[in-house]
């Protein structure tokens, strides 16, 4: 039964078509009718034109206003699509300002150069590609999710998770527990919030605990369990309470549910393509939503493709910084 109500009414086209196909069988009997009984038939034609032409004009209608949102939501996709290509050219070229203003020509034709001074053009370089990368990525997003007829407004948010060897995890717990500090396990890595991006930093304050909680990168948090270990490419999911209850999903921060209920991430990585033997792990780039309506935000196909992007950039930016350090070593090392 679902299927055949599928089959007739499972869209405008199908219910136009299906009222069509009964009017005319319904004019079929009735021209029959009448043919048997043409005693009351100018009575019958008056009737019969004024059913036919008030549902004539009634399918011309909605024909024209389909026509019209349709012509508009095609509009809205053609400017969706100019905005992308616009705010990706935007990363891009924010980027390589980022690189040449904090990094390149802070360094370049000096004789020396300070640790400290390396040191603050790390910093500086980081939280700028960031700052822009993560801002502009969520305004592409809320764009997005408008032309599909999503308003998220504030209950959207962009977070960098870094990840941090042991020796640096330790410091870190240190500083946050004092004498109580757990000693860590120096063979395990772990991950940090290095970033949220300046929306969600304003105007959410129970979400700025940068460097101020870690994560074990194990199956004790299923997102960071499927990209890093697993070597996924992404996890998704628009619904985490029913994962949660269903015990497909795992989170070491308590306090995830009052934060989002659908997350999409991505690793932020160097993995040569055809060979991912070659990686370099760098960490995760997430956006999430309470989502309070359950709509289907994030999927493999487009959204995925949409956050990877800016996780690219950000994966360069992380190699720029690893050559500061390699270089930095082998300074030393003369």
């Amino acid at each position: 039964m679902q299927r055949l109500r599928n089959i007739l009414f499972g869209s405008p086209d199908r219910v136009i078509a299906t009222i069509s196909f009964i009017l005319s069988v319904v004019s079929l009997a009735f021209s029959v009718y009448v043919y048997i009984i043409p005693s009351p038939l100018p009575t019958y034609i008056v009737l019969r034109d004024l059913v036919f032409v008030s549902l004539l004009i009634f399918i011309i209608m909605n024909l024209t206003i389909r026509y019209f949102k349709k012509d508009d939501l095609v509009e809205r996709f053609r400017g969706l699509i100019a905005e992308q290509w616009k705010s990706h050219h935007h990363m891009m070229h924010n980027f390589r300002d980022h690189y040449f203003w904090d990094i390149r020509n802070e360094l370049a034709g000096k004789s020396t150069v300070e640790p400290k001074q390396i040191d603050a053009g790390k910093k500086n370089y980081f939280e700028n590609v960031c700052r822009t990368v993560l801002t502009d990525t969520r305004n592409l997003f809320l764009d997005y999710f408008a032309a599909r007829g999503f308003r998220l407004g504030d209950d959207l948010a962009l977070t960098v998770k870094t990840i941090v060897i042991a020796e640096v995890a330790q410091e870190i717990i240190n500083k946050i527990r004092g004498e109580k500090a757990e000693l860590l396990n120096r063979a395990d890595s772990y991950i940090v919030t290095g970033y949220r991006d300046p929306n969600t930093w304003g105007k959410k304050p129970e979400r700025n605990e940068i460097m101020q909680f870690l994560y074990r990168i194990n199956e004790e948090n299923t997102a960071f369990d499927e990209i890093l270990n697993k070597n996924h490419s992404y996890y998704f999911s628009n619904d985490l309470q029913k994962e949660y209850h269903a015990g497909r999903y795992r989170n070491q921060n308590p306090n995830w549910q009052k934060s989002y209920n659908s997350v999409l991430a991505v690793p932020i990585r160097y993995r040569r393509q055809g060979d991912t033997r070659a990686t370099t792990a760098y960490g995760v780039l997430s956006i999430d939503s309470l989502n309070s309506r359950k709509h289907e935000l994030f999927d493999e196909k487009i959204t995925f493709h949409l956050l990877a992007a800016s996780a690219d950039i950000l994966a360069l930016m992380f190699g720029h910084l690893d050559m500061l350090q390699i270089t930095s070593q082998l300074m030393k090392g003369d």
